[in-house]
């Protein structure tokens, strides 16, 4: 080795020591980043616009609650393909059933009302996935649905449905940690205790974060960006669309926040109004159904500070007023 290498090694080993010296001494910590690690019966998806998934044929005990997911990754029975009339029902942990039976979420109720009042065969499928938004609802619908050729399609819509795919289940440390070998080395080793090294590690973290976090906004339309407003409208449409096309009724159930202020985001309850005008779209605004109920929507909650959830009473009203709906 040269001489002029060997002084390379060396000014580089001492800036290195000198900046790990200035580290210590100013006390620099790495903020802390979440570590979204999945459910045991949630996995990645690899169509990119679903992102993750309900495991298929996956039977646990999750929260006290038990889980039974089908082949399709669903939380129902197979799909009966042989009945009378099919009720695909779309949405996020309300419609999935979070904390609650999946006998007593209320699409099993309404299949159970329609079944024991008609004649015919009546087969209401819960495809509700918890975190999903109205993308990802249309997006699993086309790729895993739309085969069953559905006589209605309910979609259950809560005001966060609007919102783009949380940033946790697109970009983890995790996943991140496999793509890079030498940081995946570093996080066992005692090397990690270096401040420089801790300090490398947490800014390209930072810069990997931020490509993911643009790239989240991109998957959707060939790299184009566009708000999430017209994003949202495309995907109404899109489904409009399909319904002609396939020949399917659309339903919107719209779920209200459980507390003095249901409609807190107004900017979303403004624009399924305006959906309702523009689409040719059934839609029941449960507020109104619940105040009829009850004067406190805290009393429906699943859980005194969960604002969102409703408990059984709530699955219940909902079941029969979408069946007093389409009946």
């Amino acid at each position: 080795m040269n001489d002029k290498i060997k002084l390379t090694l060396i000014t580089v080993l001492a800036c290195l020591i000198i900046i790990n010296f200035y580290l210590q001494l100013t006390g620099f910590q790495p903020e802390e980043k979440p570590i979204y690690r999945f459910p045991e019966y949630i996995q990645s998806s690899k169509n990119e616009f679903i992102a993750y998934e309900l495991k298929p044929n996956t039977e646990i005990e999750f929260s006290g609650i038990k889980l039974s997911i089908n082949k399709d990754g669903f939380r129902d029975d197979n799909f009966n393909q042989n009945a009378d009339y099919k009720i695909i029902v779309l949405g996020d942990s309300i419609t999935f059933g979070a904390d609650i039976e999946a006998k007593k979420t209320y699409p099993a109720i309404l299949e159970k009302i329609l079944n024991e009042k008609h004649d015919l065969e009546y087969e209401v499928y819960n495809a509700g996935v918890g975190g999903y938004n109205l993308h990802q609802e249309v997006e699993s619908f086309k790729n895993k649905l739309l085969i069953y050729q559905p006589d209605l399609v309910i979609v259950g819509f809560f005001q966060n449905d609007l919102d783009p795919i949380y940033l946790n289940f697109i970009f983890n440390r995790n996943i991140f940690l496999k793509k890079m070998p030498f940081f995946k080395y570093v996080d066992k080793t005692a090397i990690k205790r270096l401040k420089i090294v801790q300090f490398i590690d947490y800014s390209f973290y930072n810069i990997m974060e931020q490509f993911f976090y643009k790239k989240i906004y991109r998957i959707y339309d060939e790299d184009i960006l566009i708000s999430a407003n017209e994003l949202n409208k495309k995907y109404f449409f899109e489904l409009e669309n399909l319904s002609k096309e396939y020949n399917f009724e659309i339903l919107i159930a719209e779920f209200p926040y459980l507390d003095n202020d249901p409609f807190r985001n107004s900017f979303e309850h403004r624009f399924i109004e305006k959906i309702k005008t523009t689409n040719s779209f059934n839609i029941i605004e449960m507020l109104a159904i619940f105040k009829e109920e009850t004067s406190d929507l805290r009393s429906l909650r699943i859980a005194e500070t969960d604002i969102i959830h409703f408990g059984e009473k709530g699955h219940k009203i909902t079941a029969e007023a979408i069946y007093e709906f389409i009946s």
